[in-house]
């Protein structure tokens, strides 16, 4: 079974357009000579693309493509070791597997492994639900900017090239000092382990 899932070798060729949010170093490294690029169902392919890739088409392309790999060969496995782990609780006098390797550790039996997990599951409910309004948060901010982009033509990046932080910064600065009668002068002679830092000073302006 094990061995099946190590040796497969299943793969997709796909365009750079079903990549997006991908680093660029991923993408070099799996780029072919016709331009596509070749994804496997191996650790190092499956998890950065269902972490960082925004196509959700190409995460679940994948997601069901590795949820369902060796099916073909692995199913018939699974069924008789299910088949033949039955039959010899059976033969032990237990009622199934879970309860004859149960037997001799602290749970004893399915039963109380039943309980246990839906007293758990009632516990972490809370906990779950709160997750799910984190996550929906974050879709939601995506699809906010997405909108922003298609809509109104709105590109956080492209913004940004006209708010410079220098530029940011010391207008903030102008507003702090004019509505609170501060002056912020940028001291010179303070030590920075970063040259790009600068320092300011606080000085009240009595009026």
């Amino acid at each position: 079974y094990n061995q099946n899932l190590n040796e497969d070798s299943s793969s997709f060729e796909l365009e750079e357009s079903e990549l997006p949010g991908m680093e660029k170093d991923w993408m070099i490294a799996r780029k072919q000579s016709n331009g596509k690029y070749k994804v496997t169902l191996k650790y190092p392919d499956y998890f950065p693309i269902q972490r960082f890739c925004s196509d959700s088409k190409t995460r679940f392309k994948l997601q069901q493509a590795f949820d369902s790999k060796c099916n073909d060969v692995n199913a018939p496995i699974i069924e008789e070791l299910v088949q033949l782990r039955s039959e010899k609780a059976k033969l032990l006098g237990k009622k199934c597997h879970s309860d004859h390797v149960l037997e001799v550790r602290v749970a004893k039996s399915s039963e109380n492994v039943q309980t246990f997990l839906k007293t758990l599951s009632k516990q972490l409910q809370q906990l779950h639900d709160d997750d799910i309004k984190i996550l929906l948060k974050l879709k939601e901010e995506y699809y906010i900017r997405i909108r922003e982009e298609k809509e109104f033509g709105v590109d956080e990046n492209l913004v940004k090239e006209y708010f410079p932080v220098n530029v940011v910064v010391q207008g903030a600065l102008d507003i702090y000092q004019e509505l609170l009668s501060l002056k912020c002068p940028t001291l010179q002679s303070v030590g920075q382990n970063d040259q790009s830092v600068s320092v300011n000073a606080t000085i009240t302006e009595y009026i």
